[in-house]
């Protein structure tokens, strides 16, 4: 669980084959909050581990362009985000000036899943949320 936690919070600081919306809307259907559910590990495509989220880990998107990741009720994370075509995109604001860049491949966006990919050599960490509103 601490793998996917730290991966969740470091790529924001950090998914099913087709999304039934389609990546034109994706920019308006990423808007909301969602909750983390689970986290796979996969290696040279490969699942090598599953694990559920034992803390309440969730991703605010705003219509002004802005993110925000809570742990267990406070903010670990914020920064920006931008969705193009099947990328999210997000800019993260570290104290004393410095921004992290991440890149995310948005395998599944619906009223209800977010399935977010990040891809790290012959692994790849697919994260799974719902929609909470």
């Amino acid at each position: 669980m601490n793998r996917f936690l730290f991966s969740i919070l470091f790529v924001l600081a950090i998914v099913s084959a087709c999304s039934k919306t389609g990546p034109s809307s994706f920019a308006d259907e990423i808007i909301g909050q969602w909750e983390g559910i689970k986290g796979e590990c996969y290696e040279n495509g490969k699942l090598v581990e599953t694990e559920l989220m034992e803390e309440s880990i969730s991703l605010t998107f705003a219509s002004n362009g802005n993110y925000f990741i809570e742990a267990d009720g406070s903010i670990e994370d914020s920064g920006t985000f931008v969705v193009s075509d099947s990328y999210l995109t997000l800019v993260s604001k570290r104290s004393g000036g410095a921004h992290d860049t991440t890149i995310l491949k948005i395998q599944t966006l619906d009223r209800k899943e977010l399935i977010l990919v990040e891809p790290k050599g012959e692994k790849e960490y697919w994260t799974y949320f719902s929609r909470v509103r």
